[in-house]
């Protein structure tokens, strides 16, 4: 089961004050950083906000790895992969409940994150 550690609790304080300096507050971000299984030093981040409706996807990752590359050392940005979704594309995978869900509870993990996977897995 995947669990916080420092290092994702770190890349989602340090994006989530990041990406709320760079997108208005009209927009709500939902950001989840999830350590991948198995590497301690790996990162997932799944951000849904539909300040995304205006980029394409690669738009999006662009401007999310940006400011990523920005607010952490180059090493620590490498080691993690973004997911960007606007809310409605989060429905269609299934991962908005998911993701506004962890939000609430932190320490929640392991299943809903395998499946969230999954599902990109399935996507992709």
């Amino acid at each position: 089961m995947a669990r916080h550690n420092d290092f994702s609790l770190k890349v989602k304080r340090v994006l989530g004050q990041a990406l709320r300096e760079h997108i208005p507050d009209k927009y709500p971000i939902h950001l989840e950083a999830v350590p991948k299984e198995g590497h301690e030093d790996l990162v997932d981040l799944f951000i849904v906000t539909d300040y995304f409706k205006r980029l394409r996807f690669f738009k999006r990752v662009d401007f999310v790895g940006k400011i990523l590359d920005s607010q952490l050392p180059p090493n620590d940005a490498l080691r993690a992969t973004i997911f960007p979704f606007t809310t409605r594309e989060a429905e269609r995978v299934g991962i908005n409940a998911q993701i506004a869900q962890s939000g609430e509870h932190p320490h929640k993990q392991g299943t809903e994150k395998a499946a969230l996977r999954e599902s990109l897995k399935m996507e992709g």
